[in-house]
């Protein structure tokens, strides 16, 4: 079962503001992070390729390059981490709405 499918069961039993979705916006801050870190790996071993070997250097200006496309990789990281902080706060926010619904019911 593909993610998208598990998506899509938590979409038509309504229970995306669930406990449950965090595991999944967990999941896609722990791959983007580990992404950073790769991207940011592969500018560390290229700096260092520049002094083992003689014509094989890696200009700086792509080290530099790899460096900010890691930062850039490491901010969207950081917007999906606010996200999940909006989500924290519509579900706290369901979750009254659902038990002052109930409550309403039973007055009624």
């Amino acid at each position: 079962m593909s993610s998208s499918g598990v998506q899509q069961t938590m979409a038509r039993r309504a229970t995306v503001f669930s406990h449950d979705s965090f595991h999944y916006v967990d999941g896609v801050i722990a791959s983007i992070g580990a992404g950073s870190l790769l991207l940011f790996a592969v500018a560390v071993v290229a700096r260092f390729a520049n002094h083992s070997t003689a014509g094989d250097e890696v200009a700086p200006g792509v080290v530099g390059l790899i460096c900010a496309a890691s930062l850039v990789v490491a901010g969207v990281a950081l917007v999906v981490y606010v996200l999940r902080a909006l989500l924290a706060q519509a579900v706290t926010l369901d979750s009254r709405a659902k038990y002052l619904q109930s409550e309403l019911d039973e007055v009624i």
